[in-house]
């Protein structure tokens, strides 16, 4: 009987061993291709794919992966990913670049002030916390409206419902 209980042991070793093994050889995906993957999810699936894809994304990104995100983000904020990276970067605390890729990515877009708001408030409206992110997004869009070019200032201002504001018109429209 002893003599089973240590075969039965050593097999149940063994057979740890060789799952432990198997998850070590299977090689996790990397971030780019997970971006990449989340882009054709984007160009080619319905809202409710897309958000779940989107939460699935989220979970799978570390901290230490953001930089690559907001590259990825910056480089297709013209595409259909955009708004979804927007709202992963905003999840994830980076305003300034959300605010970028949000600014690139309706640079074509008609609309723009109803656009962005109503994206912004079918994404955050419910959260207990929307009125420190719809601060937080104001501020990163006053640090892109200081740094801007014109066209980048017009966006930002179109947002906003304004047309031809400067810098200290545009902050008691952010901090009133």
């Amino acid at each position: 009987m002893n003599g089973m209980k240590q075969v039965d042991g050593l097999a149940l070793a063994l057979l740890a061993l060789v799952s432990l093994t198997a998850c070590k050889s299977t090689p996790q995906q990397s971030i780019e291709s997970q971006l990449l993957e989340f882009k054709q999810t984007c160009e080619h699936s319905n809202d409710k794919e897309i958000g779940a894809a989107l939460k699935q994304l989220e979970a799978s990104i570390a901290d230490k992966n953001l930089l690559k995100v907001e590259n990825f983000a910056r480089v297709n904020a013209e595409t259909a990913v955009a708004f979804p990276m927007i709202h992963l970067l905003v999840v994830r605390g980076r305003f300034e670049t959300a605010a970028e890729v949000a600014i690139k990515a309706l640079t074509t877009k008609e609309n723009r002030q109803y656009v962005m708001w109503k994206w912004w408030e079918y994404n955050f409206g419910e959260r207990n916390d929307y009125t420190g992110l719809s601060r937080q997004i104001g501020l990163a869009y006053l640090q892109q409206f200081e740094k801007g070019d014109l066209s980048t200032r017009a966006v930002i201002a179109d947002i906003y419902g304004r047309k031809n504001l400067s810098v200290d018109e545009f902050k008691k429209v952010i901090e009133p």
